[in-house]
């Protein structure tokens, strides 16, 4: 998983500096996954924050929403549904809430991608500012159906990519969360993986836990070549569910529900050109309960592609429960 991890986090890049929110949300639905009826795409964005909502139900588009501010996000959809998608982002808070769910409806297949995006310029005023990365999800699971097929695939992916560059070009920091759960044809895994840094190896596991999960990172950067210097930051969070089958065998459900949720944080002296906060993780939600995450204490290796390499330290905390099939 960690090369397709950083290679996601590279293509955020751009040294042209946006502000603000966008929101996309991308559903399709079909009979035993033949000819998804893709069109259920819609966009939202806003200066702070950005909503989309998409349901789709056997090849044709049931419902769109799309808007500049939160709604009152509903799960499950209370309309006839295969795939839904919600996500909303807040810029000020760097919450970003979002759910996905496919194989919603007794034997119709289904696909959705959900995705928010933060940018910003932020100026660092402290050399040494801290970093805090949480990801929460009530639910992160697919099931598959114990018939047998030619092929089919079941998929419930989350991952959250964070990314600091300057204007000139250079990558300053770049970070990754995922949790997988795909599957083809039987074959698959359950997994987590924690990337730090440019050039540090991923910190993967097996069977992160189904629901309650909680992954996280919180890191000191030294940005000291880069006090009073404007960086581009980038926060995106995504999330893709599938439930695709060949022939009629049984049902198939794929949910990603992380709509309590991912947090960016930091904490030092700053100046976001968006008036963005990056308040973190509410007080007492990101400390981990005894015995149910594990502390890891790993040396990183974090710097800028091209200008320098620093050596840093980093606490990864992430859910150690294991999951029965």
């Amino acid at each position: 998983m960690k090369l397709v991890l950083f290679a996601a986090a590279v293509v955020l890049y751009s040294p042209t500096v946006r502000g603000g929110v966008v929101a996309y949300v991308e559903s399709s639905a079909g009979n035993f996954g033949a000819n998804f009826g893709w069109g259920a795409n819609v966009t939202g964005s806003g200066p702070q924050q950005a909503y989309a909502v998409s349901r789709a139900f056997n090849n044709q588009t049931t419902y769109t929403e799309s808007g500049g501010t939160n709604p009152n996000l509903v799960v499950p959809c209370s309309l006839p549904c295969a795939s839904e998608g919600l996500v909303f982002g807040d810029g000020v808070t760097g919450a970003v809430r979002v759910y996905g769910g496919s194989g919603l409806y007794p034997n119709l297949g289904g696909q959705t991608t959900s995705t928010v995006e933060i940018t910003d310029s932020i100026t660092f005023n402290s050399p040494a500012p801290l970093l805090t990365v949480d990801f929460f999800y009530d639910q992160l699971y697919t099931t598959y159906p114990a018939g047998q097929a030619p092929v089919w695939q079941s998929k419930a992916f989350h991952q959250v990519d964070i990314l600091l560059a300057t204007n000139a070009g250079d990558l300053v920091y770049v970070a990754s969360i995922a949790v997988d759960d795909t599957y083809t044809s039987g074959t698959g895994s359950r997994s987590y993986s924690i990337c730090d840094g440019v050039t540090f190896p991923c910190v993967d596991g097996a069977n992160p836990p189904v629901s309650n999960g909680h992954l996280g990172f919180a890191v000191p950067l030294d940005l000291s070549a880069y006090v009073g210097t404007p960086l581009t930051l980038t926060y995106r969070v995504t999330d893709e569910t599938l439930c695709n089958y060949s022939v009629n065998f049984g049902d198939c459900a794929s949910i990603v529900d992380s709509l309590h949720t991912s947090y960016l944080g930091i904490q030092g002296q700053f100046t976001s050109q968006n008036g963005y906060q990056y308040l973190g993780a509410p007080a007492g939600s990101a400390v981990p309960e005894p015995g149910t995450y594990a502390l890891i204490g790993v040396a990183l290796t974090l710097g800028s592609l091209v200008r320098r390499r620093s050596r840093r330290g980093v606490n990864l905390r992430s859910s150690q429960q294991h999951r029965t099939r």
